[in-house]
């Protein structure tokens, strides 16, 4: 909390034109009311879109106009209740105590009963700002999420699952994919804070989405937390604009802590989109903010670590153990292993029965059972060691940066070519992993304008949207891989010009882990393509996409892939497309890339290659 600026005023409902103006222009009181920092001394306006959380008319516009209204009603000696002004806005109330000499004589003290309540159950003693990793089959999540925990004081870090959680989300009330995207991108959601019980986050976030969280524990002082918490009462049911690439959830939650701490200036950093990870990086700019990092494994990554560290033969007998339709005594009977090797199996079979649970909010008699069994009969067995669950080498925000410029030089049969790439979003197959999840990749309006011999300057590629998820199966976890594309691309064709077209595909398949460095995947896609220059002017087809991912380290990843598409109604016509990429880290945010491409389509078989600069960077 900055000092006061020596305002004082012998009738505090006649206040100066100079006063005035010197408080609203306060970053804390425009941090309060949610103005847009960047143009609010240019021109005010607020982010809420409810007139209710403003006691002026002109407050959403006029940051004056509402210090005025609001030092007139906390002034007010009626009616002394929760709907007064200062019940209704402690955080103003707290703000105007301290940056103005009015005394605390001059103001009504109402009790503000439900506002001391709700603020003494949440006890909140220090912030934390939590961030779940990204989610792909939630469009909401793609990016990640990012929300604050509200520390109690007497918390550890086994215990704040009791704490809460201030929270931003749009009320999309149960919008399809399709729909919450375009209103989503073009504002036709409202947006609120909220505030419930964390445990609520880690059971959606870790327990059914299998997302682990980061927890960045924030340097505030006492005064810091108290104006958050307080602020937090004055937003309770309040709408604000929700925008996915820029006023989203993260937009939000930076602007809480600018009414903590408005010398961060956190919503002035942010430029044209706000991915929940650059929130991260842009609180770690500002020194000593972060105090302590905590990683909180997810139920499948802890399952995960769990198999690991089990042996295949008790990773065999804990599937039966967590089947309820197998006899776990004769299981038991059969086990010619150590006592140590079949608690190890117990355990996993306890864990992978209760995750199966979770996961299915099963509440089955069966399986209830099947549970009390399996902890009846480890029960007469010897401890197990306490397992350690890894935690990642490189930290989330640590990864590379979420923007990406290329340039490269190559051929295509034979004439030479140069490209130019931008990808606003977000992450690659081959990209380099630390930080990103493994099999995942999300590319916004990837585009490509190639330079060819003899053609100039074109369009080669725009990806407008282009997702896949391997997750890859084992003997524990049979999930679905899967990938949607919707982009343009220029196809050579012999004496003709290039032919461009419009495609949306989509499909689904397995990928596996054919070694630990080696991941391989095959899908079955369908894929619709539009050009006033097919006949018909579309077409709709099927075939299947192979691919093979090598990573021997970090620092090194080898990327093939070939995809066979037969077109049947609409123009019939047949693609083959086939690559090699070889990136190498060279420095940090920086990579070398070499492409080897084949495409067969359109009746013209040809070969490219191209070496790239690529260059990832924070927008």
């Amino acid at each position: 909390m900055t000092a006061p600026i020596g305002i004082s005023w012998a009738d505090p409902l006649n206040v100066s034109s100079v006063q005035l103006k010197l408080l609203s222009e306060d970053a804390q009181w425009r941090a309060l009311l949610h103005y847009d920092q960047l143009v609010s001394r240019i021109s005010p306006n607020s982010r809420a879109a409810e007139s209710d959380f403003f006691l002026s008319e002109a407050g959403k516009t006029d940051p004056r106009a509402e210090l005025e209204a609001t030092l007139r009603a906390m002034l007010s000696a009626e009616p002394l209740d929760d709907t007064h002004a200062i019940c209704r806005f402690p955080a103003r109330f707290l703000w105007l105590s301290k940056k103005s000499e009015l005394t605390s004589l001059l103001f009504p003290k109402p009790a503000c009963q439900r506002f001391r309540q709700w603020y003494d159950a949440i006890s909140a003693q220090g912030i934390t700002l939590i961030f779940p990793a990204s989610f792909v089959n939630n469009p909401a999540s793609a990016f990640g999420h990012t929300f604050l925990r509200l520390d109690h004081g007497s918390a550890d870090d086994d215990t704040r699952l009791l704490d809460y959680a201030a929270d931003f989300a749009a009320a999309t009330h149960g919008e399809n994919a399709l729909l919450y995207a375009i209103k989503g991108i073009f504002g036709g959601f409202d947006g609120f804070f909220s505030v419930g019980p964390f445990y609520k986050k880690v059971e959606k976030y870790s327990d059914l989405e299998n997302r682990d969280i980061w927890e960045y524990h924030l340097n505030l002082n006492r005064d810091e937390v108290s104006m958050l918490t307080f602020h937090l009462w004055e937003l309770r049911e309040k709408p604000f604009s929700y925008f996915y690439f820029d006023e989203n959830c993260s937009y939000h939650i930076l602007a809480l802590l600018d009414v903590a701490r408005p010398s961060l200036g956190l919503i002035q950093s942010m430029r044209l989109w706000v991915i929940p990870i650059d929130t991260i990086r842009e609180i770690q700019v500002h020194p000593g903010l972060v105090d302590k990092v905590v990683f909180r494994a997810s139920a499948a990554t802890k399952l995960h670590g769990r198999i690991d560290q089990t042996a295949s033969s008790a990773q065999t007998l804990a599937l039966k153990a967590a089947d309820s339709s197998q006899d776990l005594d004769k299981s038991i009977e059969e086990n010619s292993g150590s006592p140590e090797n079949l608690a190890s199996a117990l355990d996993l079979g306890y864990d992978f029965l209760t995750y199966q649970r979770i996961r299915t909010r099963s509440d089955s008699v069966e399986e209830k059972q099947r549970a009390w069994k399996l902890l009846a009969a480890r029960s007469s067995l010897p401890p197990a060691k306490a397992l350690e669950y890894p935690v990642p080498v490189v930290r989330a925000e640590n990864g590379h940066k979420t923007a990406m410029l290329s340039l490269g030089v190559g051929r295509s049969e034979d004439l030479g070519i140069s490209e130019f790439v931008f990808r606003p979003a977000f992450h690659s197959l081959s990209d380099p992993l630390g930080g990103y999840l493994p099999g995942n990749q999300i590319k916004f309006f990837e585009t490509v304008a190639r330079y060819t011999e003899g053609r100039g300057v074109e369009l080669n590629r725009f990806t407008a949207l282009d997702i896949m998820a391997l997750t890859p199966r084992d003997r524990f976890f049979q999930p679905v891989s899967w990938r949607v594309n919707l982009s343009y691309q220029q196809y050579q064709r012999e004496k003709a010009d290039p032919l461009g077209l419009g495609s949306l595909s989509a499909g689904g398949g397995r990928s596996y882990k054919l070694a630990e460095p080696i991941l391989a995947y095959g899908l079955i896609e369908g894929a619709f393509e539009y050009s006033d220059m097919l006949n018909h002017s579309n077409a709709l087809g099927v075939g299947p996409r192979l691919g093979l991912i090598y990573t021997p380290a970090d620092r090194y990843a080898t990327e093939i892939s070939f995809s066979q598409r037969n077109f049947l109604t609409g123009d019939t016509h047949s693609e083959q497309l086939g690559s090699v990429s070889q990136r190498v880290n060279i420095i940090e945010n920086t990579v070398l890339r070499f492409d080897v491409n084949y495409t067969d389509a359109f009746q013209n078989s040809y070969w490219s290659s191209m070496i790239r600069l690529e260059r990832f960077f924070t927008p």
